[in-house]
């Protein structure tokens, strides 16, 4: 039988956004999770979440900035959620 999806990602909103955007997730469980934005060569730019979050649904922010606070380029990037063995990543379109 299928397996139930242990968490699912929303877009985010406001896409594309200039200044900050709201990137909503549900958990089925608790657990581990990692939710980071990366860029389109794969590097890591930023860490929202990461290490024990509770089942529900939670909503981070993310304001265009990396891990050490420069505002980063206009562009596409990716919001990853991984928990456990899944993975749900979706792109973001940051205009400025």
């Amino acid at each position: 039988g299928e397996r139930p999806q242990a968490f699912e990602s929303g877009y985010n909103y406001p896409n594309p956004f200039n200044a900050t955007t709201m990137i909503p997730f549900t958990l089925s469980r608790d657990g581990d999770i990692d939710l980071s934005i990366y860029d389109l060569t794969g590097q890591r730019v930023k860490i929202l979440q990461s290490g024990f979050s509770r089942a529900g649904t939670h909503r981070l922010a993310w304001d265009g900035r990396d891990q050490d606070g420069r505002d980063v380029a206009s562009g596409t990037y990716v919001a990853r959620l991984t928990l456990s063995a899944s993975v749900l990543s979706h792109k973001l379109l940051l205009l400025k």
